[in-house]
């Protein structure tokens, strides 16, 4: 579905875009689509975790990662405004790090 991927962080993020801030939106879709891949690139089966996380929230299904989807998709996030936007957008959350149960588990899920 796409020839090439472009490194994005700017919004709205969408179908074809690659990056930290995808990996971020990949992260918080994981809700409604446990299989989805966290690999940075916005492909088709993020395009639709993106529509059905927007169908199930009543916002405007249109498969873009606007201020509003992500307000929505960020919500109860920890992070800083470092841009002052109002919202705290993909690159400015603060990412917990795992603890020894998750990493146990990783290492046991990478065998």
């Amino acid at each position: 579905m796409c020839p090439s991927y472009r490194a994005n962080d700017q919004y709205p993020i969408r179908l074809c875009d690659k990056g930290d801030d995808v990996k971020s939106i990949q992260s918080r879709l994981r809700s409604v689509d446990s299989s989805l891949n966290i690999d940075g690139y916005f492909g088709p089966a993020t395009l639709s975790a993106v529509r059905e996380f927007q169908r199930i929230n009543g916002l405007e299904v249109d498969g873009l990662v606007g201020p509003v989807t992500w307000s929505a998709l960020s919500a109860g996030t920890n992070g800083t405004d470092t841009n002052h936007s109002g919202l705290i957008d993909p690159d400015e959350i603060e990412l917990s790090p795992l603890n020894f149960a998750d990493f146990y588990l990783f290492l046991i899920a990478c065998h």
